[in-house]
């Protein structure tokens, strides 16, 4: 016989009721997480093709830079001569243009009677056509500076600052450096999108295929024993 101060299970003693709790179910599905959103991918390859559309678009810009005339401060036929002052620091300032690029029997004459040729390597014509870049005077020897020629052939020569070369030059570079690098972001931006939502989509993928096996799993077990 049981003493009166044992409590039964089930019924209420001094600390509170016994409640048995139920088993938990082997083999418990869990519920797999979504795919990630297709949208992901849409939105990688829309920033490609964004990117190279923006690229494309400044390197044709900077194509179409405009290479306006000089301000000349000497000018002179093919048959002339043509002075000009050159100032201390104005190296690399001044520029040899003309209406031809045969400027063989010209001569660029120094202050201290140097005859240096001017320095080519840019090709480079004014919107109009009119005039074409001969080359850079060398001008590191401030004073009066002489140009004078002797050719038969119909020209004109003038000599004008150089700057307008620079700037057509350095757009150019520009555009073109700024739209590789638009473009080269935004590939890797969108192919990095593309990729990660590809690896959400497989790891979606294989956490279904795992419990979808354990679901299977548990059904062939049948219910677990109380």
């Amino acid at each position: 016989m049981s003493s009166p101060d044992t409590p039964h299970l089930g019924s209420s003693g001094p600390s509170g009721p016994v409640v048995l709790a139920e088993p938990v179910p082997a083999g418990q599905v869990v519920d797999a997480p979504r795919p990630a959103p297709r949208g992901r991918t849409r939105i990688g390859g829309l920033t490609i093709g964004t990117a190279l559309l923006t690229g494309a678009l400044l390197v044709a810009f900077s194509a179409t830079a405009p290479s306006r005339t000089p301000e000349f401060i000497a000018q002179t036929d093919s048959t002339g001569t043509m002075t000009f002052e050159v100032h201390e620091g104005e190296e690399g300032v001044w520029a040899l243009y003309g209406n031809t690029d045969d400027a063989m029997l010209c001569h660029h004459i120094t202050p201290s009677g140097a005859t240096p040729r001017p320095e080519t390597g840019t090709k480079w014509r004014t919107d109009d056509g009119r005039w074409i870049l001969l080359g850079v005077l060398d001008t590191s020897e401030p004073g009066t500076h002489t140009f004078t020629c002797e050719r038969e052939r119909h020209g004109v020569f003038a000599v004008g600052g150089s700057d307008v070369v620079a700037a057509t030059r350095d757009r150019r570079i520009a555009g073109l450096v700024g739209g590789g690098a638009v473009a080269g972001a935004g590939l890797l931006l969108g192919l990095g999108v593309i990729v990660s939502a590809a690896a959400a989509r497989r790891r979606a993928a294989e956490a279904e295929a795992a419990g979808a096996g354990a679901g299977a799993a548990h059904e062939e077990a049948g219910p677990a024993p109380r």
